[in-house]
């Protein structure tokens, strides 16, 4: 496997002989009033998304930094990684829509209906594995990687130079699972017909970027039978199959005969859901929302967790050494007739509480879409406004065991079609401002209401407490002003300056990760190699890598030098191979370092803990036992 290093614009390449063959890698949360499904302990279904400071558990029916051993108290996810400090304790996406009404003499048209691959009750769960999890660092996984699962051709979420690779980052995961099968239908009438491609990505890199975890999340309907309806796409032979699957399942177990062609679902949503436990303390956490960044949060009400761990690393000034906050960005919503529909409403929900978890599809698809019934059951929205209009219902004024939703929508998925939301998971220390300087037992930091993008540009200074936590230090507006909106009247993310480090900068770091396509520095392209044998011997000849002679040279060097970017690094180097490395072994796992060849002149300093040194952490200032 080649090892990378990028430090100060420069980069090693590598030669790998794999038997003369040549391979180049670019605590405890309160108890659950109702049991979650067991899951089977098996090779394949359980994984991690844990190559930097964020430790994610991973299972194939898509729930997301979860305990996949299906506890009931403990939850899955951990930051910073090595710490037994919980922020998570389970998450996913959540689908709801109507079955086409129009086909007629089909006793499925006009239900409402929806499928829970993350259900906080753990009582509605609908996923089932089409896949195992797959993780690009396993290198068995690496070896066998599907053929479904290699990055897409969709030139909206990836870099041209990034498709057709295994992994897109420094560690991928990849599964595949749907709500078809009628053996999980869990409270409803029955599936609602969808197909997800669940996509992991993290890095170490840039300062950042190393406590953010990239999910794409990749919905199609899958109720056709007919390979037609599936024409024209690389996965069409899988799709068709699915889908023939899907009908036999469901047709047998309800006794309906669904068209070969499928069914249109309507006025869908989609949403990405999260039961954030901040500390082992989970009734005592709050959640709420920066619409500007279209980030979810959540945070312990007083501050004070004194059995967590404060890494001096992360946690010193300007931040507290207190509970961090683990947040949530939508990256990309679904697009329709060519545009993004966006954030189309934020909620809190509360175990067992006041505005208590959708207890079945229907009641999620009014969640998801704000059309509350009081008829039905639903408790009321408590945002000031119209929910429509202001993209958020209901924000606990009370801490408590909290859950919280980002949906979009409406939307139809054809037969045959996908949409696409993204998302990123931050973890981020808190800023320490006098809101939180009294911390301890008897601090209640409350929320309050998300202001509205066009109150943030009204002139006033509307940032709330927690949105100065949060790493929020000003609205400057298009002017360059205090305030002001610019031309659209409203205050968008480019426009809040922001705390360097804090999870509102962080937001910033993974939207620019994402406008990027994705491409962050890689190793560079493989040189062309020879070998030439001797008496007990083999002779290496190499040509120089295509990124040394290509005239475009490294592709993220235009990100690097976009002076507007978080992203931006002058030190970048447009042709940036420092050296070549040479590795031996039988397998792609099983790799010696051989013998290493620098430029004259250069040098290494690594930020990225691609080597062990040992005591050597430059970005720290421990030196100790750095190499020249």
């Amino acid at each position: 496997m080649a090892r990378v290093s990028v430090r100060n614009g420069l980069r090693l390449g590598a030669i790998v002989a794999l038997g003369f063959a040549l391979a180049v890698q670019t605590a405890q949360a309160t108890p659950r009033p109702r049991a979650r499904r067991v899951l089977h302990l098996f090779s394949g279904f359980l994984s991690r998304q844990d190559v930097n400071r964020f430790d994610c558990g991973l299972n194939a029916v898509g729930e997301v930094c979860v305990d996949p051993r299906g506890s009931t108290t403990v939850g899955g996810g951990f930051w910073p990684k090595a710490t037994p400090d919980q922020y998570v304790f389970n998450s996913g996406l959540q689908l709801a829509g109507i079955v086409n009404p129009g086909i007629s003499g089909f006793s499925w048209a006009g239900d409402t209906v929806g499928a829970f691959f993350f259900d906080p009750k753990g009582t509605t769960q609908h996923g089932d594995r089409l896949s195992l999890m797959w993780s690009s660092l396993d290198p068995t996984d690496n070896t066998n990687w599907p053929r479904d699962a290699y990055v897409p051709n969709d030139t909206s979420l990836f870099n041209p130079v990034l498709i057709g690779l295994k992994a897109a980052s420094q560690q991928d995961s990849w599964s595949r699972y749907w709500d078809g099968n009628p053996s999980f239908n869990a409270g409803r009438k029955h599936p609602l017909g969808v197909l997800v491609n669940q996509r992991g990505m993290g890095w170490n890199f840039p300062s950042g970027n190393e406590d953010i975890i990239y999910y794409i999340y990749t919905f199609t309907n899958i109720t056709a039978s007919q390979a037609s309806v599936y024409a024209g796409r690389t996965d069409a032979d899988s799709l068709t199959s699915y889908g023939a699957r899907f009908q036999a399942l469901n047709e047998a177990a309800f006794g309906v005969q669904i068209p070969d062609s499928g069914y249109t679902i309507t006025n869908m949503y989609a949403a990405f859901s999260m039961d954030a436990d901040v500390s082992d303390a989970a009734r005592e956490n709050y959640s709420t929302a920066f619409l500007p960044f279209a980030m979810g949060t959540a945070f312990k009400r007083n501050w004070y967790a004194p059995s967590m761990l404060f890494p001096a690393s992360i946690f010193s000034a300007p931040f507290a050494a207190a509970p961090g906050i683990v947040g949530v960005k939508y990256l990309k919503s679904p697009v329709v007739n060519g545009q993004e529909v966006g954030l189309t409403m934020f909620s809190n929900t509360i175990n067992g509480g006041q505005f208590d978890d959708a207890q079945n599809t229907v009641q999620l698809w009014r969640y998801l879409s704000a059309k509350l019934d009081p008829t039905a059951g639903d408790a009321p929205c408590n945002n000031p406004g119209v929910p429509a209009q202001t993209h958020v219902c209901f924000v606990t004024q009370s801490s408590d065991d909290i859950r919280f939703f980002q949906s979009s929508g409406p939307m139809d998925l054809k037969p045959g079609e996908s949409k696409t939301i993204v998302v990123a998971y931050i973890g981020a220390a808190p800023v320490n401002t006098p809101a939180i300087a009294s911390r301890g037992q008897a601090l209640d930091l409350k929320p309050g209401f998300p202001a509205q993008p066009t109150a943030l540009a009204s002139g006033a200074d509307t940032l709330r407490s927690v949105d100065r936590v949060f790493g929020a230090i000003s609205i400057v507006g298009d002017t360059g002003g205090a305030f002001g909106g610019g031309p659209n009247g409203k205050i968008d993310q480019s426009e809040v300056r922001t705390v360097p480090r804090s999870l509102l900068n962080k937001g910033l770091v993974g939207q620019a990760v994402f406008d990027a396509r994705f491409l962050l520095p890689f190793p560079p392209a493989a040189p062309d190699f020879f070998l030439v044998p001797g008496d007990n011997a083999v002779t290496v000849v190499w040509k120089q890598s295509p990124t040394e002679t290509d005239t475009l040279g490294d592709p993220y060097y235009k990100v690097a030098h976009d002076s507007l970017s978080v992203l931006s690094d002058k030190n970048y180097l447009k042709r940036d191979v420092e050296g070549y490395r040479i590795y031996r072994g039988r397998t792609s796992g099983d790799l010696q370092l051989i013998a290493q060849f620098d430029y004259a002149g250069t040098f290494i300093t690594d930020y990225t803990a691609a080597f062990d040194y040992g005591n050597c952490a430059p970005e720290l200032g421990v030196t100790a036992d750095c190499p020249p």
